[in-house]
């Protein structure tokens, strides 16, 4: 028997991706009021703490479950709690803040789940957000809602190939429509913090939240998931996530 806390649920429904583009962005948009932010880093339309979560909501985890060709990239495990730097530009000036995201498990609808919660430290106003993920013999599915009313999104494609484009749309948990576009760009080394993480995928996407448009890269490493992405808004701000560690 294989890692307990390793968690499959197989439908034989599933969606397959179409050979179009986008997946590595999960945009999760807090409810809370944008006046949190103090004047120096708020950013036009409203969108400052929104779009802080909505880059970090992204990043998933270190582990290593066995399974579909390609799943090395995208690992989730129970337990696991990971630390990112984020830096934040754009009209209003730039902030360096951090973010630590912890994953659990839980059902919804009777599906089971891998429940990525983030907390923030330095970007005021940010709260905890939360995203649900859930394997299938072709990638990796995502939802912000809880209700299982909600249409999931493709976030990641099984097995990995260079070239291989995708898209998604749905509506999430706060009504706003979310489409995107996204295509395996190139497998190669990318260095971080003075560490090489050797054939890692590269992913660039594009998308639309709501009003909000973005164009974005992610670096996927092998056993361990998102490492780097940055992110450009249509509104002005640029987003940069690194991973720092992880730990079970």
């Amino acid at each position: 028997m294989g890692d307990p806390r390793c968690l499959r649920t197989e439908d034989p429904h599933e969606r397959r991706p179409s050979r179009e583009p986008h997946a590595g962005v999960v945009v999760s948009v807090s409810a809370a009021s944008d006046d949190a932010f103090p004047p120096e880093i708020r950013w036009p339309g409203g969108w400052s703490k929104h779009l802080v979560q909505a880059a970090v909501a992204l990043a998933l985890f270190v582990g290593a479950c066995g399974g579909e060709p390609g799943e090395e990239y995208l690992p989730l495990r129970v337990g696991e709690e990971c630390d990112y730097t984020l830096t934040l530009g754009g009209p209003g000036g730039t902030v360096t803040g951090k973010a630590r995201s912890r994953t659990t498990r839980t059902a919804i609808a009777g599906r089971q789940y891998h429940r990525v919660a983030f907390v923030y430290d330095g970007l005021p106003g940010a709260e905890p957000d939360v995203w649900y993920y859930r394997r299938s013999a072709n990638g990796i599915h995502g939802t912000d809602d809880t209700s299982g009313n909600q249409r999931e999104m493709l976030m990641f494609p099984f097995p990995v190939e260079v070239d291989f484009t995708w898209s998604d749309s749905t509506t999430v948990a706060s009504g706003e429509a979310h489409s995107f576009r996204a295509r395996i760009e190139a497998i190669e080394a990318v260095e971080l913090f003075a560490r090489t993480y050797d054939h890692a995928v590269r992913v660039s996407d594009s998308g639309r939240r709501g009003l909000v448009s973005w164009e974005g890269t992610q670096y996927y490493a092998r056993n361990v998931g998102i490492v780097k992405s940055v992110f450009k808004f249509s509104n002005g701000l640029h987003v940069e996530q690194v991973l720092e560690k992880c730990t079970a």
